[in-house]
């Protein structure tokens, strides 16, 4: 009896320490009123530390080196910013050198 409960408490750590990121990233979404998501890469040391909305229409996702490296940041906002706003208003600031690609939708 005792192993089936050590085997299930196992089973469901495994379970909510893969899932704790999504569910907390869906919250902090609909709380902050946009569709903010998980990257699709993290470096391998990299974990997810803390996912929070700072403002509204804002979600910040923090996450920890499992070494002594500094963390990072990502910050998701909602802008009304269309792509040439943003080619205007941030690509051409930062850089003289770029490249538009249209692609379908």
């Amino acid at each position: 009896m005792v192993a089936a409960v050590a085997v299930v408490t196992v089973m469901a750590g495994y379970i909510w320490q893969n899932n704790y990121p999504k569910m907390s990233i869906k919250t902090a979404s609909s709380k902050a009123g946009i569709e903010a998501n998980l990257p699709s890469y993290v470096p391998s040391n990299y974990k997810s530390r803390h996912i929070s909305r700072i403002c509204p229409r804002e979600v910040t996702l923090s996450f920890n080196a499992s070494n002594h490296d500094p963390g990072f940041q990502i910050s998701q906002r909602h802008t009304d910013w269309d792509s040439g706003s943003l080619l205007d208003n941030f690509v051409a600031k930062a850089s003289s050198h770029y490249q538009a690609v249209q692609g379908q939708v």
